[in-house]
């Protein structure tokens, strides 16, 4: 039997009707009209389709009075999206699925006795097995890889300052020769996560808002109308690199630090510097390395009110933002899901 044309659906009409399935256990489809401002028979021609295709399911509501059942939405496809993240030395393989929970992972140890391309196809040989005993590859929907620096698709290379070792691979090439799944997506972590966080501001198309991660180092990334900046050599948010005097920089003082206090004045001076120079709505800071607390963020707030660029109408939004899922991760599988979804008419 041939399944049901979604050819005469806009793509972002069925992404934001998967969105919004995928956002909550079950839903109805006056509810994900609702959401999505979409009518209801779009609604109901791209459900309908998708519970066809079995990524969908309908359940009938359970109500104690009489009347008619509404029929419950929810997904139910099996398919998962597999995640390669090179950004340290120690590697790690995720496989998440198409509502963002990670099935399992697989983590690589980094041995120092052998060069990086060595230790590389060590771990791809690994994850080759692994996936052999854990998985049915025809339901992995996408492969994406996270990287420490800028991806140049034209020679296949990464340009990292934090782990100069990779510039020298194909990354591409190498994953692909191992693994022989075809890679969908390779991006910058920091990017990635940036995207992953800034997203889900309202109305972040029409704001400028930057990103700051910190962990073995720090990074940064800005959204400005909807689009990430990266630069000429798409080396933009680099600010690692920014010297602090006494020839250190910022992102020597963040691997030397001990605790939360020792990143406080190198965290007000960086977001003193994103505000003059490019002036963001909102700053969302992401730690893997310390446990941030909000009253941490208010002293933040307290000794950069004290600055004479500052005034309380010119101080952007300061927040935190931590989740289960590594944010370089769930950015990546919203990319996949995205051309996954696009993939089904």
């Amino acid at each position: 039997m041939e399944k049901s044309n979604l050819s005469s659906v806009k793509k972002e009409s069925i992404r934001a009707i998967f969105n919004a399935v995928s956002s909550k256990e079950q839903i109805t489809r006056s509810e994900i009209a609702a959401k999505t401002g979409l009518s209801l028979m779009t609604v109901g021609k791209v459900v309908d389709a998708l519970i066809e295709r079995e990524i969908f399911c309908q359940a009938k509501e359970i109500r104690p009075s009489s009347g008619r059942r509404a029929g419950l939405i929810s997904l139910s496809a099996p398919n998962f999206f597999l995640i390669i993240d090179l950004s340290s030395h120690n590697f790690v393989l995720s496989a998440i699925d198409i509502g963002f929970r990670v099935i399992d992972r697989m983590m690589y140890e980094y041995n120092s006795d052998f060069y990086f391309e060595e230790n590389l196809y060590i771990f791809l040989k690994n994850v080759n097995i692994y996936l052999r005993r854990r998985f049915d590859r025809n339901l992995c929907s996408g492969v994406g890889v996270s990287l420490p620096g800028a991806y140049n698709s034209a020679d296949d290379r990464v340009n990292s300052a934090r782990l100069p070792e990779i510039n020298t691979v194909n990354i591409r090439e190498s994953i692909h020769s191992v693994l022989n799944l075809p890679i969908c997506l390779l991006e910058q972590d920091i990017k990635l996560a940036a995207t992953s966080n800034i997203t889900l501001v309202p109305d972040y198309q029409k704001k400028v808002i930057s990103y700051l991660y910190i962990g073995e180092s720090i990074d940064a990334a800005t959204i400005s109308q909807g689009q990430l900046l990266y630069g000429a050599n798409f080396l933009a948010g680099q600010i690692c690199a920014l010297p602090m005097g006494s020839g250190t920089t910022v992102g020597k003082i963040i691997e030397e630090s001990q605790n939360q206090e020792d990143i406080a004045d190198v965290l007000v001076y960086i977001i003193r510097v994103l505000c003059c120079v490019i002036d963001p709505h909102e700053i969302i800071i992401e730690c893997d390395r310390y446990k941030l607390s909000n009253g941490y963020l208010d002293m933040l707030t307290e000794q950069l009110s004290g600055h004479a660029c500052f005034t309380n109408r010119s101080m952007p939004k300061i927040s935190l933002n931590q989740g289960s899922i590594k944010h370089a991760h769930r950015g990546l599988v919203m990319k996949l899901r995205d051309m996954w979804v696009d993939s089904l008419n």
